[in-house]
């Protein structure tokens, strides 16, 4: 995740801040999460980074705690890459 975070500022984000910025990133998630929870009905639409997406670590895997058993859907757009020409080159690794 840090590594991920590091990437997404361009490189410059400063290593000693990492841990805050990871604490940050899934606090994000946890709230999104809850808010996806209460609501009632037909359900939600949440429009997120792909890091938000995840759903081995995102709101999705918060969303899972809150409401077990729930439907979710999880889409996330990536830029395209040059070297990139299989569908599997872009699938996010999972730690």
């Amino acid at each position: 995740m840090a590594a991920e975070i590091r990437e997404g500022h361009c490189g410059y984000a400063r290593v000693e801040m990492l841990d805050g910025m990871i604490a940050v990133q899934r606090a994000r998630d946890a709230q999104m999460a809850e808010r996806l929870a209460a609501v009632d009905g037909d359900g939600a639409v949440l429009i997120a980074g792909a890091g938000h997406v995840r759903k081995d670590r995102g709101v999705p895997a918060f969303l899972a705690v809150l409401r077990p058993g729930a439907r979710v859907g999880s889409v996330a757009f990536v830029e395209v890459r040059p070297e990139a020409s299989a569908p599997g080159a872009y699938a996010m690794p999972v730690d």
